[in-house]
């Protein structure tokens, strides 16, 4: 099953049920936990299988649906998180830091610099580890 979905061939009927139990198994737990998280708001298993499709809903439409309690953003959803963990006042949340994705970094720099800097990061630790 290595190379299941391989553009050099056609997928096999035996891949072709493989990935879909996998998928039938994702959709079936992902049911489950969303029911067991709902519980309270009285949504059951049932309900999920209408709606569980694929489709993207907005923060209105999840609402109606009984998908979420309310609607907000950061701010919010921190707010909400501190009081369900017992954190009086605002609270400290830490945010990595992150830096520009590396097509921007090419843009910016050039490729020479982006693979000397991944050249040195990556692969020069790994070869001096091999050193006798």
């Amino acid at each position: 099953f290595k190379d299941t979905g391989a553009n050099h061939r056609p997928i096999t009927d035996v891949e072709r049920d493989y990935l879909q139990s996998l998928a039938n198994e994702i959709l079936d737990q992902f049911v489950a936990d969303v029911a067991k998280g709902r519980k309270a708001a009285g949504v059951d298993q049932a309900d999920i299988r209408k709606v569980a499709d694929g489709r993207v809903f907005t923060g209105a439409a999840a609402k109606k649906l009984k998908l979420v309690d309310q609607i907000g953003g950061y701010p919010a959803a921190v707010s909400v998180a501190a009081r369900l963990g017992g954190i009086e006042g605002r609270p400290d949340v830490y945010k990595p830091k992150v830096g520009p994705p590396w097509i921007q970094r090419v843009l910016e720099q050039g490729v020479r610099e982006e693979a000397s800097t991944a050249l040195s990061r990556h692969l020069l630790p790994l070869w001096l580890v091999w050193l006798p």
